[in-house]
């Protein structure tokens, strides 16, 4: 089964865990396996937890086979800095990759 690595500024959000449980059920609808960040096991009170976020989403990106990057502007008129990051990777990887804003309400910028 194909595995969708599902890129954006979305686990920043209030509702992320619903929103992520929504994508990948999404996904499983049309028989693709959704790799959603959060899914990651991580220790957020432990000194190193943004290395253990980058590693998790490192792994998640290696194991899938395509990434659909939501660019909805965060935090500022742009897109996340870590969603062009995740893209970059596949571009050099020479991966497929799909990217849209996909939220149709806007994201919070404090």
């Amino acid at each position: 089964m194909t595995r969708i690595y599902l890129a954006g500024p979305d686990v920043f959000l209030p509702d992320a865990i619903d929103i992520g449980r929504a994508k990948v059920a999404l996904c499983a609808r049309y028989g693709l396996i959704g790799l959603y960040p959060l899914e990651n096991a991580v220790d957020r009170a432990a000194d190193d937890a943004s290395l253990q976020i980058f590693r998790g989403n490192e792994a998640m990106m290696i194991e899938a086979d395509a990434i659909v990057a939501n660019l909805t502007p965060f935090r500022g008129p742009g897109a996340d800095a870590g969603t062009v990051y995740e893209l970059a990777i596949w571009r050099d990887a020479a991966s497929f990759a799909w990217a849209t804003p996909t939220i149709p309400r806007p994201m919070p910028i404090a």
